[in-house]
């Protein structure tokens, strides 16, 4: 049996783990509020496995098969089919934490400052990179999105307890990522990106990683305050 072929998946499989033990502790309700979690994971993974397919196909980067146990749907691994399922839950988990820790109170208009500041720090890296297809699209999408975000308002009372559990949940992504990158399980078509890595990750990663957490997060405070089921 090769051992590689199932690093990508083992390591998906800790993280799972992880997030079932924590969800049976009853103080983070997280059975009870997963169903407002899995309208935000259908939409975000559909729309991150359309810009995959998309990225594949450009040759922008590929997979290798060495680490890869073999199946493949829409030409994607089902290894990160699991990825933008397990890793929002993990999020999800630490996003519960970080609320749930203790009562957290700030001036949100610092925030929202802030945020629109990145929002165009993210439009700026977008349009002077504008040649290099995944760096344009993913920083486009994340200023689009983002300022939607803002400009709605509805997630003003939810920045600080986002921007801390998102730090914090930067520990398990690079974890995966580094290892994903340095095996390597994916390599990338330097032609398409900045060039600039972080902890072998590419920044586009990062951003991506940001635009992700942001749509499940945002996506399941929307229907947790609406309460619609």
């Amino acid at each position: 049996m090769e051992i590689e072929k199932f690093i990508y998946l083992c390591v998906l499989a800790v993280l799972f783990i992880v997030f079932l033990i924590f969800s049976f502790n009853r103080k983070l309700k997280i059975k009870e509020q997963i169903k407002y979690m899995f309208p935000a994971l259908i939409l975000s993974g559909a729309l991150f496995i359309m810009f995959e397919i998309r990225f594949i196909e450009f040759n922008i980067w590929q997979f290798n098969s060495q680490f890869l146990i073999g199946r493949f749907y829409l030409t994607l691994p089902i290894e990160e089919w699991l990825y933008y399922i397990i890793l929002p839950l993990v999020g999800f988990l630490i996003y519960r934490l970080v609320g749930n820790i203790q009562k957290l109170n700030s001036n949100a208009n610092y925030f929202v400052a802030m945020s629109l500041i990145l929002v165009g720090i993210f439009a700026v890296i977008s349009y002077i990179n504008r040649q290099l297809i995944y760096t344009f699209v993913i920083f486009m999408f994340l200023t689009v999105y983002f300022g939607y975000v803002i400009f709605r308002g509805r997630f003003k009372k939810h920045y600080l307890t986002f921007y801390i559990s998102f730090l914090f949940s930067l520990i398990p992504f690079f974890i995966l990522n580094s290892i994903l990158n340095g095996l390597p399980v994916v390599t990338y078509n330097t032609e398409y990106i900045i060039g600039f890595f972080l902890f072998k990750v590419p920044i586009e990663n990062i951003a991506a990683f940001f635009l992700l957490y942001l749509m499940n997060i945002s996506i399941y405070n929307y229907l947790l305050d609406k309460k619609f089921y």
